[in-house]
């Protein structure tokens, strides 16, 4: 690992060498200015978003544990996974902006986030207070919405990983490919599972 300081004034780091991952090893240059507001504020909107969705999922499983007990276990699983994954995801994105690893870690966090605050919202409004509004809604948002992130996270994350990049232009189609085949499925599990 090598970080150093290009410049040091007026009592402040102008410039930072962080390390970021290659295929030729651990190295890397990257300005203060190259992370931009955007990176900083989508990881900071993200982590919030995570943040209060998985405080939903806690109350939910509360509220819907009786009628919902088998499903709790994997909602207390979404929590944690969701937290790590955008926290770390953050860094990378504040950090290594071009490292497509971090985006894809907080976009899967977010998904699953929502699919589960659905599915738990939905139990809750169609069995525990069924005068709740959205509950048909957020059952069926619930049904298809992980696909995204599962396809993220077992696809794309391996073909990209460590650096963000496929190991080389050959596999572009790869890529492309998988992409094709997550909004494909996305796409029919939601229209397959429309409410009547």
């Amino acid at each position: 690992w090598r970080i150093g300081v290009s410049e040091v004034g007026a009592g402040r780091v102008r410039a930072h060498q962080w390390p970021s991952i290659g295929r030729g090893g651990i190295s890397g240059r990257m300005t203060a200015s190259t992370t931009g507001p955007l990176a900083r504020v989508f990881s900071w909107a993200a982590l919030a978003f995570v943040v209060a969705g998985c405080t939903a999922i806690l109350v939910l499983i509360y509220l819907v544990n009786p009628h919902l007990s088998g499903e709790a276990l994997r909602g207390y699983a979404v929590v944690v996974f969701g937290l790590a994954n955008v926290c770390f995801g953050g860094l990378l994105v504040r950090h290594v902006p071009r490292n497509a690893i971090g985006w894809l870690l907080i976009t899967a966090a977010v998904v699953l986030t929502i699919t589960e605050v659905g599915t738990f919202y939905g139990a809750y409004a169609l069995q525990v207070n069924r005068a709740g509004p959205g509950g048909v809604p957020a059952a069926w948002l619930s049904t298809w919405s992980a696909l995204p992130a599962i396809g993220i996270m077992v696809t794309l994350m391996v073909l990209l990983f460590p650096d963000g990049h496929v190991p080389s232009p050959r596999w572009r189609i790869l890529a492309v490919i998988t992409v094709a085949y997550i909004l494909f499925f996305s796409i029919g599990g939601a229209m397959s599972s429309l409410p009547n």
